[in-house]
């Protein structure tokens, strides 16, 4: 049995009670806010399952280029006019447009 007063490996036993109350109120607070912030933009939920589904697809051996190309500016303009289906087949976008 671990002895109460020895810090994990998280070192939560470092702090006092009513710092680990403050830290838990934070937590709490913070994920009721990225809740919310998440519930009024879908588009985050379409864009990451676009990018996921995409790099198991393709499953390329350089993921971060891989998601600059994903997400340069003039590609994202298609969550914008078309969030649920993206770009029809062969579309192009011109970089620094977005194409309604």
């Amino acid at each position: 049995m671990a002895e109460q007063n020895v810090p994990n490996k998280l070192g939560i036993n470092i702090l006092s009670s009513e710092q680990q109350e403050k830290l838990r109120q934070f937590k709490i607070k913070t994920r009721i806010e990225n809740e919310s912030y998440l519930m009024a933009h879908p588009e985050v939920e379409l864009m990451i399952g676009d990018f996921l589904r995409n790099v198991l697809l393709k499953r390329p051996d350089d993921i971060l280029e891989f998601a600059a190309g994903k997400f340069e500016t003039h590609k994202l303009c298609w969550f914008k006019t078309r969030p649920l289906w993206g770009p029809p087949q062969g579309a192009h976008v011109p970089p620094g447009e977005c194409v309604p």
